[in-house]
């Protein structure tokens, strides 16, 4: 591979001249470039950024490999010492935080579970129960909590002001979570006594003499004379913590009440339980053949919970709630196979399948995703004209007929939505709310002018449709070149979780102290109190710096997240221009500057070139993302902090949300810039703010082009998206349900349809982010390519554009008559023939100043 002076006669004559300059000279051309036009500073189009760096590029050539120097260095070095401070706010957190507060939990003498031994210390003295063969052995890996509900109804202030983290539960240290109907857990702390010895002092709140005994109050342990505790009801873990489990026990039976059981036509006894409910005249279906002798079915479900006494209404809740959340893991648990077939094999297969279609029929995948966009508008249209009322009959009977479809289907398969709506599906669709009839009225308004703004925006770019088509099908083309970069989404998603965790883990250390004691703990309402009381002024807070160290931490994952974003993108569209530049089995021109460039590892290839030059540009505009992101939560901090102002001050209530507007448009505008601009960043090696100069000229030009690639993008990204999900969720959802033998069988109750959805959900999930992941790689891909195509023929002289695209975008002159500037095979083109920079300018080669393209 060749290096700065390698071999430089190849080269076009003005970069001849190098080979006798001196490396620090070669390298201030480099850097500082010739004049105008040179890819120095003098010129704002080009060089290597506003961040700094060592960027090269000729304005004649996409940018060699090998030659491509770094860009926005600077930027990667602020990127680089942001994370020297936030590691070392993680070297100083771990030294004085506690992580296993997180999954030990403290008992009530101020032992972690797991990790402290059976010798206690309080008040500088050693306790531990006399005789006891387990003293020094570590203590039981789970806390379980013996009187939960007393403990939180003595800290509902707490619970008011959701300072959980304060909230503080008489625990004991145990091997194993409890069940319901287990021996008494024994409480050791009850059993303690000083120095070990029998009839030695008993674990004490305050210190005393020792002729002094404690009282009652000052006893730690709250367990009775024997010392030890019941269990009552079942538990489950949770971070190894036990909670209160609610055990439900039921039975159901499927009776019949017509014709009664003294018909003498039905040889069954009469049902005898629950008369009260079911009559006297009930009998038992137990076959499907019985079933057939009924008129009237009963479902008689019988159910009894055993639950935490005394929680009241909100504790009552978050421990219904946990019990759910136990159940939700079970059936995950139960149901791992499927889940890994349907969320992660099958979504695989179909996103690939959809791609195959794509490049088979691009045509008719572009005009189905342009129908889909035209029929969203009018489906919206028409409901919010019906609920409105601006609808006519036929959009009436349009709306309920629809309505009634969807409903029907959804009761066929067992999706009943009143258990979650209250109201059937049909019933949702076609309600009409009268206080926001005038809303719905404007919307019907809005879209339906979108939608003629879309039909008229349509009919007049039947050309750029047909190009959209091409780059569509050329897309799959790249990805076929490079298969390996469907996966690299999939890499920084593991990449960003550790970054992601790390700060999260460093956040953890900062917040977590070691272990205190349950009285302690317990009495830091009353410690605070005083201290508000008290006229003495505190000049540090340390909470203050927590939330300092927090928030810069916090930012640099924020950034670091984003960070990774901007490589993916950027090695997505390296792999597109390698594909059009470069690789010559698939470029419509080989140059042999890109003979040393070949390989068939092209994915890494372009992860390497990353790495070694454009670094710098992905931590810039990383940066600015983040930074709007940090804006923008402000801002939604000071909306939620002054709502009640807001309802004083109208002016002010606007002026915020015009802000987050404003800053949500902004956000989006920098997101849609960059996937351009990181194109450039490695097409020409320009620092990123060169990148999005150049990103906005080539939008401002093709501004219809590229509309429509954009509104084509977004649909089919749409298509793939949900499709895949979709599909993944009811093939599941109808296999768990096959295999369920009540459903089968006819016997099934609610819950054995609405069971599966917890897995089905699951795998929803799981097929939703894989599919956007490669949607995602799709749509950059077609970005890219874009790029490519209308940088190559506008500035490129002759183009690199294969035939198929020069076709597809009706270039001039035509294929086989356009001159060719590549002189002897082997040889690199001749820069020298070509026209100057200003005057290339989408310049015809067959008539001067006919342009190639239209825009």
């Amino acid at each position: 591979r060749r290096g700065i002076g390698a071999d430089l006669s190849r080269w076009p004559g003005s970069l001849q001249g190098w080979s006798g300059l001196t490396a620090g000279e070669q390298l201030k051309t480099r850097v500082m470039g010739k004049g105008e036009g040179k890819g120095g500073v003098s010129d704002p189009h080009k060089g290597p950024g506003c961040c700094g760096g060592c960027a090269t590029d000729d304005p004649d050539f996409p940018a060699d490999p090998d030659e491509a120097g770094c860009t926005d260095i600077f930027c990667l070095g602020l990127f680089l010492v942001f994370w020297v401070g936030i590691v070392g706010i993680g070297v100083s957190a771990i030294s004085t935080g506690d992580l296993t507060a997180l999954y030990r939990g403290a008992d009530y003498l101020g032992n972690r579970c797991g990790v402290d031994d059976n010798n206690f210390e309080k008040n500088g003295e050693s306790y531990s129960v006399p005789g006891d063969p387990d003293t020094g052995s570590t203590l039981g890996g789970y806390i379980w909590y013996p009187q939960i509900a007393k403990d939180l109804s003595l800290q509902q202030s707490l619970i008011a002001k959701g300072q959980w983290a304060s909230v503080t539960l008489y625990g004991l240290c145990v091997d194993e979570c409890p069940k319901v109907g287990s021996e008494p857990i024994e409480d050791y702390g009850h059993q303690a006594r000083k120095n070990g010895k029998e009839g030695g002092e008993v674990l004490c709140s305050v210190a005393h003499e020792d002729d002094e005994k404690c009282t009652d109050d000052e006893i730690l342990s709250k367990a009775g004379e024997d010392g030890t505790w019941g269990v009552y009801l079942s538990t489950m873990p949770l971070l190894n913590r036990c909670f209160p489990k609610s055990d439900t026990n039921s039975s159901d039976a499927k009776l019949c009440t017509d014709p009664p059981c003294t018909d003498p036509d039905i040889n069954k006894p009469c049902y005898e339980h629950n008369v009260d409910v079911v009559g006297t005249t009930a009998w038992e279906i137990s076959s499907l053949e019985e079933a057939y002798l009924c008129d009237r079915e009963l479902d008689l479900v019988v159910s009894t919970t055993a639950k935490q006494a005394g929680a009241g209404f909100f504790v009552g809740s978050v421990l219904d709630q946990l019990n759910k959340l136990d159940a939700m893991f079970e059936a995950l648990r139960e149901n791992k196979g499927t889940i890994a077939f349907w969320g992660l094999v099958a979504p695989l297969l179909i996103v690939f399948g959809i791609l195959i279609f794509f490049y088979l029929f691009a045509g008719v995948a572009v005009y189905l995703a342009i129908f889909l966009l035209l029929l969203t508008f009018a489906i919206a249209t028409a409901i919010f004209a019906y609920k409105g009322g601006l609808s006519t009959p036929y959009i009436d009977d349009l709306v309920t007929q629809g309505a009634g479809y969807v409903g029907d289907k959804m009761d066929e398969h067992g999706f009943d939505t009143t258990y979650v709506t209250e109201s059937s599906m049909y019933e949702s669709m076609t309600a009409v709310n009268e206080s926001m009839k005038e809303i719905y009225k404007w919307m019907a308004i809005v879209t339906g002018v979108l939608l003629l703004l879309a039909l008229v925006f349509i009919c007049m770019a039947s050309k750029q449709i047909k190009r959209t088509t091409a780059l569509v099908s050329e897309g799959t083309k790249v990805i076929k070149n490079s298969p390996a970069m469907m996966f690299v989404p999939l890499a920084s998603y593991i990449a960003q979780l550790a970054a992601v965790s790390i700060c999260a883990l460093i956040i953890c250390y900062l917040w977590t102290d070691p272990a205190s004691s349950y009285q302690t703990t317990l009495g830091w309402a009353e410690e605070l109190k005083a201290k508000a009381n008290s006229t003495i002024d505190i000049a540090v807070d340390p909470n203050d710096l927590l939330k300092y160290e927090t928030a810069y931490v916090a930012f640099g994952g924020l950034w670091t997240y984003l960070f990774y974003d901007a490589i993916v993108t950027t090695i997505i569209s390296g792999c597109v221009v390698y594909y059009y530049f470069i690789d010559q089995d698939t470029a419509g021109m080989k140059d042999s500057r890109y003979a040393d460039n070949q390989t068939d590892l092209i994915t890494l290839s372009q992860i390497g070139q990353v790495i070694r030059c454009n670094l710098g540009s992905m931590a810039f505009g990383s940066l600015i993302l983040a930074l709007i992101s940090v804006v923008r939560i402000v801002l939604e901090y000071i909306d939620d902090q002054t709502k009640d102002v807001q309802d004083a001050n109208i002016l002010l209530k606007y002026a915020l949300k015009c802000c987050k507007c404003f800053l949500m448009c902004f956000e989006k505008s920098i997101k849609f810039l960059t996937s351009y601009a990181y194109t450039f960043v490695i097409l020409e090696n320009r620092g990123f703010c060169s990148a999005c100069y150049m990103s906005y000229t080539l939008l401002g030009e093709y501004a219809t082009q590229i509309a429509i690639n954009k509104m084509v993008c977004f649909v089919l990204y749409w298509i793939q998206s949900i499709v895949t999900p979709i599909v993944c969720f009811l093939c599941a959802y109808k296999q768990m349900t096959m295999n369920d033998e009540k459903i089968q069988t006819g016997t099934a109750n609610a819950y054995n349809y609405y069971g599966p959805l917890v897995p089905a959900t699951a795998i929803f999930i799981l097929a939703l982010m894989l599919a956007r992941s490669f949607a995602a790689v799709y749509e950059q891909t077609v970005t890219a390519l874009t790029v490519c195509v209308l940088h190559d023929i506008r500035e490129y002289d002759p183009p690199f554009i294969a035939r198929e695209m020069y076709e597809a975008f009706e270039l001039e002159p035509a294929w086989e008559e356009r001159p060719m500037h590549e002189g002897q095979p082997g040889e690199p083109k001749d820069a020298s023939k070509k026209r100057p920079f200003s005057k290339r300018h989408m310049v015809g080669h067959k008539k001067g100043g006919q342009a190639l393209l239209n825009p």
